[in-house]
């Protein structure tokens, strides 16, 4: 395996966030899996390019998405929009000079990027969970808690733990076609089982999980070290994430379970968000002006798919959030 290979398994097994919290780990032993973190990558990157060309979405904010979508990216995997980001639509839309002045400097800029990011997971997890829940027939979020306290009753969830791993796998494949489009590369998902290779994983990930540390506790508070400890404490999960599981479902597929795991309803590619989502990434000319075309592709009820309807609901969203930091309409709904 290569060492990006490992770094970016890592980064999958470790970069889950809650609200404003970063999930981390200090053991490399559970074998849950449980994450749709691809999903949010998917949507968060079609909405970029699709925000781009979209006339409606001002020119500055989406360009903004698309300088920064590296930080907008870990918005993307960044649960409960409503509790942050609306705040941060607030103060940019607040500051001197407006929200295009504000998005000039440095760390508000970052910030708003963070919040564009974290819109469009709204958008993932309001299509996606409910469709997750009836296949699995349990429910996702209850679950998901379950599993971040290490109190996962494995039997139960693996239903759950597949159609997640499988619709990530889907959009690896369709939208960053096997890992060969960044931010990812042909080796992150690579088939090796030598103890070398396991051996690095695990290196780069408690690598990883240090770097994580220190972003999350800053510098410890020197006068109170024990409630600084128990907080930084607090903040450890376990790992729910098996990356073999991952590994397993791109290399060989189970054509029965997918079926049975609706993978194809999920990923439809006659939707109309998802068909201009398609002809984007493969650099396909398009007309001077396509806003009329996004508008029509986003419509209710245009798309049947759960990915082509979170395409759509995510650009609603940017819409109307680039019309609230305009000084036009209110702040966007960002509460599932």
């Amino acid at each position: 395996m290569s060492n990006v290979a490992a770094a970016g398994r890592a980064a999958l097994a470790g970069s889950q966030t809650v609200g404003h919290r970063v999930d981390i780990s200090c053991t490399y032993s559970k074998t849950n899996s449980m994450a749709d973190l691809l999903v949010h990558f998917g949507v968060f990157d079609d909405s970029r390019r699709i925000a781009l060309r979209d006339e409606l979405v001002a020119p500055w904010l989406s360009g903004l998405m698309d300088r920064q979508r590296q930080v907008a990216r870990l918005g993307a995997l960044t649960r409960g929009a409503h509790r942050w980001a609306t705040r941060v639509l607030e103060q940019s839309r607040a500051g001197a000079g407006g929200a295009e002045q504000v998005a000039a400097e440095q760390r508000p800029a970052g910030r708003l990027a963070f919040a564009l990011g974290g819109i469009t997971h709204y958008a993932a997890d309001k299509i996606t969970k409910p469709i997750m829940s009836r296949i699995a027939k349990m429910d996702w979020h209850q679950a998901h808690f379950m599993q971040q306290i290490g109190k996962d009753d494995a039997e139960k969830t693996r239903l759950q733990k597949y159609v997640s791993t499988y619709y990530d796998i889907e959009v690896l494949r369709r939208v960053y076609l096997g890992g060969k489009v960044e931010p990812f590369n042909q080796y992150f998902m690579a088939d090796h089982t030598e103890p070398e290779a396991k051996v690095l994983e695990d290196l780069i990930g408690g690598m990883f999980q240090r770097a994580l540390l220190a972003c999350h506790t800053l510098s410890p508070d020197e006068a109170d070290v024990d409630q600084w400890l128990d907080n930084l404490l607090d903040g450890v999960q376990p790992l729910y994430i098996d990356i073999r599981r991952y590994v397993e479902v791109f290399t060989h597929p189970d054509p029965q379970l997918r079926k049975q795991l609706e993978t194809d309803e999920f990923y439809r590619p006659e939707d109309p968000a998802v068909q201009l989502a398609e002809q984007l990434r493969q650099g396909i000319q398009q007309p001077q002006s396509i806003t009329d075309r996004i508008t029509a592709a986003i419509s209710p009820r245009a798309n049947l798919g759960g990915y082509g309807q979170s395409l759509a609901l995510a650009l609603t969203r940017l819409r109307e959030t680039s019309a609230y930091l305009a000084g036009q309409g209110e702040l966007p709904e960002l509460r599932q």
